[in-house]
């Protein structure tokens, strides 16, 4: 299954998750580490972090049964100037709800754009111009990608998501979080009963801290003692409908 979260992919030990927007699948394609070094060829200055899905483990005792490979989170932070201004006025505690609503969805706008260029399912036609015959590249919309956005906040990273992507289907999820034990709750799950091996699943939320393949606007310093990013946005779904 081509996904960037939701649900178990088999043979691997977790699914994966998109912070600000996710991302690229690994059922089907060589080990990340190895699409990872391509990355670095093409492009090498979108991925500021960059490691091995699979770790090597020393070996386990004769009475026990190996373990599977560890997979490590790979994020990629596209330097780009208009990513870093939107993140800026996101950041700024003295922007108002409809301004920081407005730079989430942009950074998404943005992030997806990004994300798209080995992922988009493709397909080969043929179109007329006016002169002439003329070979075409379409995003094949016999396969929408499937948008998974965790409310609240994740419903304004993929407003604008649909100027980038020709074809979606948007699924939701909701999660609530306990701030004494920081354990999260589902209390809404709009999944369909299951995805196929051909499915494009994107998952997005504003701010994460763990995942397995993430794009991302940048990479906070780290995670205090009530759970929160710092220097983070605050709460996300707070500031952008204006509830603090």
């Amino acid at each position: 299954m081509q996904t960037c979260g939701v649900t178990q992919l088999p043979g691997h030990a977790r699914t994966f998750t998109c912070l600000q927007a996710p991302l690229l699948p690994l059922s089907g394609r060589p080990p990340a580490w190895s699409c990872c070094r391509r990355s670095h060829q093409r492009q090498p200055q979108y991925a500021r972090v960059c490691q091995a899905t699979a770790s090597a483990s020393p070996p386990p005792p004769p009475d026990r049964a190996p373990s599977p490979p560890k997979q490590q989170m790979l994020i990629y932070v596209p330097p780009h100037p208009l990513i870093q201004h939107w993140l800026a006025i996101a950041r700024n505690e003295a922007t108002p709800p409809p301004i920081f609503r407005a730079a989430i969805a942009e950074l998404g706008r943005l992030l997806v754009y990004e994300l798209g260029r080995d992922w988009l399912p493709t397909m080969q036609r043929q179109v007329y111009s006016p002169v002439g015959l003329a070979d075409a590249t379409f995003v094949d919309p016999t396969q929408p990608i499937k948008v998974v956005p965790i409310l609240r906040a994740g419903l304004v990273l993929v407003e604008q998501i649909a100027t980038v992507l020709p074809a979606q289907m948007t699924y939701h999820v909701g999660f609530v979080r306990n701030e004494e034990t920081l354990q999260a709750t589902s209390y809404l799950n709009k999944l369909p009963k299951s995805f196929t091996a051909e499915d494009h699943i994107l998952v997005a939320d504003p701010m994460l801290a763990t995942g397995l393949k993430i794009y991302a606007a940048c990479i906070d310093a780290e995670i205090n003692d009530k759970g929160y990013i710092l220097p983070g946005l605050g709460d996300a779904g707070d500031r952008a409908y204006g509830t603090l």
